[in-house]
């Protein structure tokens, strides 16, 4: 294979994995790009996409400058490959979450908990990050807890909007996934329904609301990243942590999607038990797997 299309293929596998991971609440896209390799080029991409000398190149008709200056080829691969898994893949978790929801719940909560763990790895044990850890669970947990599991109807759509920023915004950091915030704002189902249906408005609204988002908060999170790095990825071990509550897998009935956001209980002693036990299992097992993965396919590249 040349090795500009191999590259290319790359490129574009993990865009599918970014996509596949900001679809479902578990792993976020931005623990994807960081663990293959991507997430400094990408989040430089956000930066100088927002940066206003670039715009400006924009706005002179400069597009070929323009396209240089954000690295738009692999810009365009990436969002490719995360917007064909995103909508090759909203049908089936929606019949997933509809159907099957104590499992698919289970193989999220593992892969939560185990992107929390690998995250974990890039921290020593120091008082501060363990006061950060406890801030983020705390605020995850109140979040959870304090909002309304009942609410069956959509949000307005201007909402989608401000949904739409914050889950990008949170797509770019390593270790919180969008729709694990989604989730805890209760906005998960109404979204999946969305896309499930093709609904264009609430699909446009929270894509803009994204790209504004990001062009706000890439900036934003490089200075943060360089000046507490440690402490905001222990915040975000904590809100995933957190995020037990939402993603508990076992929930009171409820129609459809919607049955996420319905009160947890406890789970009965049947067969769904044990399979739920094992995605739980694959779930933990799978951001290891993909971490392997990621490794391999750089030597390979570096290879060619």
């Amino acid at each position: 294979m040349h090795p500009a299309v191999a590259r290319h293929a790359g490129v574009f596998a993990r865009g599918m994995l970014i996509g596949i991971a900001d679809l479902i609440p578990g792993v976020s896209g931005g623990t994807i790009a960081f663990i293959t390799g991507i997430y400094e080029r990408l989040l430089n991409c956000i930066r100088l996409g927002s940066s206003p000398a670039v715009l400006l190149q924009l706005l002179r008709g400069e597009i070929r400058l323009f396209w240089r200056s954000v690295d738009g080829s692999f810009l365009a691969v990436l969002l490719a490959g995360a917007a064909v898994a995103i909508f090759a893949g909203a049908d089936l978790v929606h019949l997933l979450l509809a159907e099957h929801t104590a499992l698919i719940l289970a193989f999220f909560l593992g892969l939560t908990l185990s992107a929390a763990a690998w995250l974990a790895r890039e921290l020593r044990p120091r008082a501060d990050l363990a006061a950060c850890a406890a801030a983020g669970l705390a605020l995850a947990l109140a979040v959870g807890l304090l909002a309304p599991a009942e609410s069956a109807a959509a949000p307005p759509l201007y909402a989608f909007f401000a949904a739409g920023a914050l889950a990008l915004c949170a797509m770019i950091l390593p270790g919180i996934s969008g729709s694990l915030l989604l989730l805890l704002f209760g906005f998960y189902p109404h979204l999946i329904e969305a896309l499930h249906q093709r609904d264009l408005a609430v699909i446009a609204v929270f894509a803009a609301g994204g790209i504004g988002g990001l062009a706000l908060f890439a900036r934003l999170l490089g200075w943060i990243l360089r000046r507490w790095r440690d402490r905001t990825l222990a915040l975000l071990i904590g809100v995933m942590l957190g995020a037990v509550v939402k993603l508990w897998p076992w929930k009171e009935p409820a129609d459809g999607v919607r049955v996420i956001l319905q009160a947890n209980v406890l789970p009965a002693a049947e067969p769904g038990l044990a399979y739920a036990a094992v995605l739980f299992a694959v779930g933990c097992a799978s951001v290891f797997a993909v971490e392997r993965a990621a490794q391999r396919m750089r030597q390979a590249l570096a290879g060619s």
